[in-house]
């Protein structure tokens, strides 16, 4: 931090004291000072401006940094009228479950109720600071995340899941919502070590290494690459709670219910760049086995579901069909070029009915947006709802609950879809054609199971 200048870090140490019943600790209190730096302070009814815009933390896990975003948000609603601050994580139901098994109690003491109002109703979890009328809401991470919405602190927590493609398209959907807030605003990338696939977190640590950017702060408290991850030394000189909330017998005592390398991305900070384990998504053998050359599902009900793939080169559009012997159908409808996949889709809708579902993140959201503009219905999935489908799909092919027509580009691209970590979850890595193919059969098979309303498929 560039010497001579102000910061709310106080202001935010005294609220954790005070309001939570809890000193920061050194490492906490300097994250705090430097984030918070002001470049101009507030004058003639203007907010202050913040020093830095972006602020990107690496720590190792049980450090405290769940604590001080809470403090730190906390202070970021209370400091102007009607702030709207903003959390998230790999996903909503990790956001959602931080929220109420770690914000909540600290929040529920009777002395704070006066100050501050708490809502753990599924889906809008708020906390609200009830002077300023300012809150903090937990959102869905994805390219139209807080679409249409203003926003002043964003946190986005275990950063190390998203891959450089995700978290650029979850920036677009941050940045502009921070437009008219640019003084106050500012966007927080905290993480754990990452992996081979945590490029997003990556490419800013290592952009700020080679060219530091005067309007980012980064705060990297991991071990050298080259360290010893087996010296207790390492880890004593490395994690910054060890000696204030945690002991490091309690932590090197994990090592024995963890791998090595797990154990070192979560208490060292670590991140591995070897290439993540990948597996197959499906069975595609088992997949293959099912086909049913005489299966017809003209005329029948059905649920169509559509993805784009990952390099825009077209557009999987797959049906989901339930049959009368209670096994639902999936079938390659159409791999529709870019430039008419929206006037396709909504034709589909409009002549025929038909109810159009998709993983609305990704390269897919800019296409669910068309569709919306040109007033066309489209049943987005919630990315739980993804992992739900792609789950539902590989059990529905283990115990023969699936049937196609044996279409050769369908059953190819079952087979070649691999599977993607996402947290204690897993989706379909995008990629090729093959891709969007299995990740369209998977939402459409998902909506197959439990039809919304007949429908006509349609070629």
């Amino acid at each position: 931090m560039p010497a001579g200048l102000p910061t709310v870090g106080p202001e935010v140490a005294r609220l954790a004291e005070r309001m939570l019943s809890e000193p920061l600790m050194p490492w906490q209190r300097h994250v705090a000072n430097v984030a918070g730096a002001v470049a101009e302070p507030a004058t003639d009814g203007r907010p202050l401006q913040y020093r830095y815009r972006t602020v990107v933390l690496r720590v190792p896990r049980r450090a405290g940094k769940t604590f001080l975003m809470l403090a730190t948000l906390l202070h970021r609603a209370g400091q102007y009228p009607r702030r709207r601050c903003w959390y998230t994580a790999q996903d909503r139901t990790h956001a959602s479950r931080l929220f109420r098994e770690d914000w909540s109690p600290m929040l529920d003491a009777p002395r704070l109720h006066p100050f501050v109002r708490t809502r753990l109703a599924a889906g809008s979890e708020t906390i609200t600071v009830r002077k300023q009328r300012s809150t903090i809401a937990v959102f869905s991470p994805g390219p139209r995340a807080i679409h249409s919405a203003d926003a002043d602190t964003v946190v986005v927590d275990e950063a190390w899941s998203f891959t450089d493609a995700r978290g650029r398209e979850l920036e677009q959907g941050i940045r502009p919502a921070q437009s008219l807030v640019t003084r106050t605003a500012q966007l927080w990338i905290v993480s754990a070590g990452g992996d081979h696939d945590s490029t997003w977190l990556h490419g800013y640590l290592e952009r700020y290494r080679t060219s530091p950017d005067d309007s980012t702060a980064v705060f990297d408290y991991s071990a050298a690459s080259d360290a010893d991850i087996d010296d207790p030394d390492v880890l004593r000189a490395t994690h910054p709670a060890i000696g204030h909330t945690v002991r490091l017998e309690t932590i090197w005592d994990d090592r024995e219910t963890m791998t090595r390398a797990e154990w070192a991305r979560a208490y060292l900070a670590v991140s591995t760049h070897a290439p993540a384990a990948t597996a197959p998504a499906y069975d595609g053998a088992a997949f293959a086995a099912l086909a049913d050359q005489s299966l017809i599902t003209e005329g029948r009900p059905a649920a169509v579901a559509f993805e784009v793939s990952h390099d825009r080169s077209g557009v999987a559009v797959v049906a989901g069909v339930p049959m009368p012997d209670g096994r639902a159908a999936v079938e390659l409808v159409k791999i529709a070029p870019m430039h008419t996949a929206a006037a396709y889709l909504a034709d589909l809708r409009k002549r025929h009915r038909a109810i159009l579902r998709a993983d609305a993140h990704g390269p897919t959201a800019p296409l669910v947006d068309e569709l919306r503009r040109r007033g066309t219905t489209v049943d987005v999935l919630t990315n739980a709802g993804a992992y739900a489908a792609v789950t539902a799909l590989a059990d529905g092919i283990t115990s023969g609950a699936v049937v196609h027509n044996g279409d050769p580009a369908l059953t190819d691209a079952v087979a070649s879809a691999q599977r993607r970590r996402v947290g204690d979850s897993w989706t379909i890595a995008r990629g090729d054609m093959n891709a969007a193919v299995g990740m369209a059969a998977a939402v459409a098979y998902d909506a197959a199971r439990v039809p919304s309303r007949p429908l006509v498929l349609v070629r």
